[in-house]
This record gives C-alpha cells, structure tokens and sequence, in this order.
C-alpha cells in the first residue's frame, strides 16, 4: 500500500507541475491589448553656423562688403503643432577706439533674400504651411526670417 501512495504523490506532483507549466504557458494570453508611453516633449531652438564677415580696410567714405552666407537651423521639438517664427535684428556695431571713429548703426547692417528652407529631419515642407522664408532688408528693425504655421514645421 505504501508503494500506492508513493505512486499517487508523484502522479499528484507531476500533475501539479505540468498545470503550472501549462499556466506559465498560457499566461500571456491574458496580458492586456495596450501599452502606455509617456513622451516628453522638447524645446524650441533656433541657431546659426557659417557666418563670416569679411573683413574691410579703414576707410574715411562708406563702404560695402560683398555678401556672406550663413547657415540658420530652427528646431521645434516641444510637440505643440502650434508653428514658430524666427526672426533677427541687429544694433548698432558700436566704436571704441582712440581716434574719435563713429559707430556703424544698425540700418546699415542688411539682411539678403533668405534661402528657400531644406528639411534636415522632421515633417516635410508646405509650400502654404511652412517651414518657408521671410524676408529680407534693414536690421535695425525685426525680420522675420523663417516661419511655420500651427501643424507644421
């Protein structure tokens, strides 16, 4: 009889284990069908690269330097959709020195047509949305040199 219930133990232990191993089995069917992600958004930056001013011997008349180029890259990784403007302006170069010289004031200082924009990473360009140029002229006033509209940029 002994040898019975030695068998039956087994048999019971056995089973129990094979339950188990079917449960760990079939336990992610019961999983849930979502996932949760938080995503945080980023910031808005705008900068530039590749700007070099040529230089230009003194001089006692006006005088004008030819065109220089310079790369400008607006970033919005907040997340928002709310579109974006960069604009630029200058003040005037002012004058130290010991000759008793004038300062360059800021109208002097213009800004060329900008560029068509490039898309390096994100959402493509809208001919009507954005990103898409602005414009141009005088510094001593703001311009706006790059925009999206809400939705995109």
């Amino acid at each position: 009889m002994l040898h019975t219930v030695q068998n039956y133990k087994r048999f019971m232990a056995g089973l129990g284990i094979a339950s188990l191993m079917t449960l760990s089995l079939a336990a992610p069917a019961f999983a849930a069908d979502s996932a949760t992600a938080t995503v945080t958004a980023g910031t808005r930056t705008a900068s530039y690269a590749d700007l070099a001013i040529a230089a230009v011997t003194y001089s006692h008349t006006a005088q004008t330097t030819a065109s220089q180029n310079m790369t400008l890259t607006a970033d919005d990784s907040t997340g928002s959709g709310l579109g974006w403007n960069v604009t630029v302006q200058s003040s005037a170069f002012a004058y130290t020195g010991d000759n008793g010289g004038t300062s360059i004031p800021a109208l002097n200082f213009v800004l060329g047509t900008p560029g068509t924009p490039a898309v390096t990473v994100g959402q493509a360009i809208d001919a009507t949305g954005g990103p898409k140029a602005g414009v141009g002229g005088a510094l001593d006033a703001t311009k706006k040199v790059i925009s999206a509209n809400a939705g995109f940029g």
